[in-house]
This record gives C-alpha cells, sequence and structure tokens, in this order.
C-alpha cells in the first residue's frame, strides 16, 4: 500500500529519523481482480474480490547521518468472496539497508532488501512461502516530486510445483504531493518470469507450459480448470492516489493493469481501496 512508500521517502530524506523509530500500520480493505484466473480468453476469464486485513509494523535504527536499517513484520489476511480456496493469510518478515551518500536535500538514497513471507493458501497446492531480494534508489526532485525505481527478485516455493515460480521485476516509480492531502502516484514495472493461467485443457497450453496440475481453487467450475506454469513477459502500470485523513489516517485507491505476452496474451485489471491508520 502506498503509505509506505511515502514514509520510506520521508526517511531517506532524513525526515523520518527525527520521530519514533517505531511505526505500526493497521490497514483494511477491498480489492477487486477481473482476471483472477489469469486467462486469455473470456470462456476461461473468472473475476473476484477480496477483503483484507493487515496488522504492519517497522522498527527503523539510524547507524549514522547517512544510513540506518529498517526491519519490518506483517500479517495479512485476504478473504475472497467467490473462489474461497484462494483466501490466505501471511506473515512477513523483513530487513533493509538504507544509505545516501551525499547531502542535501536532493541528493539520492540507496538501499537493499530481504522479505521472507510464509503463504498459508486454503489451496493446498498453493501452500508456500516467497522470498524477495531488492536493489533500488529514491530521489527528491523539488518538494512535490519523489521518484524510485529497482529491481526484485523473487522466488515462490508451493506445494505444488505448478505455483513454485521465479520472477524479475524492475520498476520506476513517480509519486507527485500533489496538496497536503493527496499524494498521485504512478508505478511502471516489467516482469520477467513464470505466471499460472487457470484453463480449459488445450494442446497448444499444454505444449506451452513447463508444469500442469487440476487447479484445486476452481473444483466448483465445469469443465475441469487446469493450472499451467508459464514463462512470460508482463509489463504493468498502477495509478493511485493516497489521501491522508489526518496524521495518522489515510485512504489508498489505485487501479493496477497489466498485460502478460507467454504462450497468449493475458490482461486484466485491479481496483483495489484500502483504509489505514498508522500510530
Amino acid at each position: 500500500m502506498k503509505f509506505k512508500m511515502i514514509v520510506a521517502l520521508l526517511a531517506v530524506s532524513g525526515m523520518a529519523q527525527a520521530g519514533s523509530p517505531v511505526r505500526a500500520t493497521l490497514s483494511a480493505g477491498w480489492v477487486a481482480d477481473d482476471n483472477v484466473t489469469r486467462g486469455s480468453r473470456g470462456r476461461d476469464i473468472e473475476d473476484d474480490s477480496y477483503l483484507g486485513l493487515e496488522a504492519a509494523s517497522r522498527y527503523q535504527l539510524p547507524l549514522g547521518s547517512d544510513s540506518f536499517v529498517a526491519f519490518e513484520g506483517a500479517l495479512q489476511l485476504n478473504r475472497y468472496q467467490t473462489f474461497d480456496k484462494l483466501s490466505n493469510n501471511r506473515l512477513r518478515i523483513g530487513a533493509s539497508y538504507h544509505i545516501r551518500p551525499s547531502s542535501g536535500f536532493t541528493a539520492a538514497g540507496y538501499f537493499v532488501s530481504l522479505t521472507y513471507e510464509k503463504r498459508m493458501v486454503d489451496s493446498d497446492q498453493r501452500d508456500g512461502a516467497a522470498t524477495r531480494l531488492g536493489l533500488g534508489m529514491h530521489k527528491r526532485f523539488t518538494d512535490a516530486l519523489a521518484m524510485s525505481a529497482g529491481i526484485i527478485v523473487e522466488t515462490v516455493d508451493a506445494n505444488s510445483v505448478v505455483f513454485e515460480t521465479d520472477n524479475n521485476r524492475l520498476y520506476v516509480d513517480f509519486e507527485w504531493l500533489a496538496n497536503a492531502s493527496n499524494a498521485v502516484y504512478l508505478t511502471l514495472s516489467r516482469y520477467d518470469g513464470d505466471i499460472v493461467a487457470t484453463t480449459r485443457p488445450a494442446s497448444g497450453i499444454i505444449a506451452a507450459s513447463d508444469a500442469i496440475v487440476r487447479d484445486d481453487a476452481y473444483l466448483s467450475l465445469t469443465p475441469d480448470r487446469f493450472a499451467y506454469r508459464l514463462n512470460a513477459t508482463t509489463a504493468a502500470i498502477k495509478i493511485g492516489d493516497a489521501f491522508a485523513i489526518d496524521s495518522r489516517q489515510g485512504l489508498d485507491v489505485s487501479i493496477y493493469v497489466y498485460n502478460a505476452s507467454a504462450y497468449r496474451d493475458y490482461s486484466g485489471s485491479i481496483f483495489s481501496l484500502f483504509y489505514s491508520w498508522s500510530f
């Protein structure tokens, strides 16, 4: 959620270090996905939505005037409305190192991060964990405009080999403080690696896939749906607004649109609305 980026940008500029080293946040929201199966044909596309709740905490330890380390932990609960086997609980821990070698308001800051996330999914096939290694930078251009960019390498382990994926993500994120209450943001991403598409069986996708299994999250659908792991290149754009209600409360609304090029093109959009309270 975008409030985390705002906190990170403030921290890199040196402002956050003057306050409390511990931040805690409670978030609740709704997410709608118009292609939860990642299907390419209309007959294979299913939509769904979920309610999400997250409790997160971050501890920041200064190492000097130009660097600090941060430790994060979070518990996330997601409950799907139609395909309830997609519902999941996630326990995440992570650490990151941040440094800004040069002084000055517009000086760039750099970071490296490592995150481990345990995924407890009602779909036994998807149950597992994800590990992410990130490397990136933050930079302010003006009081109102900031940018971050980097690469994230993710490895997912799961009970079924179909859902064991590897991805590299390159991203650039722009944030504009439109006024005292609104931070408008734009994120451009490119993913190289695996996607999982759930469709009716067909010879073409069977030949193109690395692994196949009947998908246990969609057993209610007929004919049977199978999950296929495919190598893909995915382009995505996310546009949103983080609205500060006051110094502790905020709303974040965004739309995420993607297109994956694999055996066929897979596209969709994800809308999200979250309320957050920090203390």
